[in-house]
């Protein structure tokens, strides 16, 4: 289920338009078989068959690089960075930030800690242990409390648009 966001808004397009996943699949020119696939996120599209899905459910250019990073297609992604505005204030201009999505996965987390001290915040992220309630802390991540107040404010950014593209409830 590595693509389901990416499925997800393949289906909810199809769905959209009005078309059967035999009639987008034979519009897309692939078999239904392959296309119920990549409806249940058990396939990634190559680019240009996810050109091909953009264009026949008219999604906007502007979303199309999103659906390439859902389907781990961007290997060099420019990300709104929190360290760019210290970056430029340091004269060193955007701040370009590569991953590889094969390599780096996603850590996906059931709670989240936050402790605070006199050098910054500490953000700890844990998971479930199997059917208790225990937590384990999977990742931790300290920042400053400029660095802070800078995530915030982005993900209050991207929460809104995520809203708006229709992924949040």
């Amino acid at each position: 289920m590595k693509y389901l966001l990416l499925s997800k808004i393949i289906k909810e397009n199809r769905v959209k338009t009005g078309l059967s996943s035999a009639a987008a699949a034979s519009k897309l020119k692939i078999s239904k078989a392959y296309y119920s696939r990549l409806e249940n996120a058990k396939e990634k599209p190559s680019e240009e068959l996810l050109l091909r899905i953009a264009q026949l459910f008219s999604i906007p250019a502007e979303d199309v690089e999103l659906l390439k990073r859902y389907a781990g297609l961007n290997t060099s992604v420019e990300v709104d960075s929190v360290n760019s505005d210290m970056v430029q204030q340091q004269g060193a201009g955007g701040v370009n930030v590569r991953l590889d999505p094969q390599k780096l996965m996603i850590l996906f987390s059931d709670a989240m800690y936050v402790s605070v001290s006199e050098n910054g915040v500490v953000l700890d992220f844990g998971q479930k242990v199997g059917p208790t309630n225990d937590q384990t802390i999977v990742a931790r991540v300290g920042v400053s409390y400029q660095h802070a107040r800078k995530i915030h404010d982005l993900l209050g950014k991207q929460l809104k648009k995520a809203k708006t593209m229709g992924f949040e409830n």
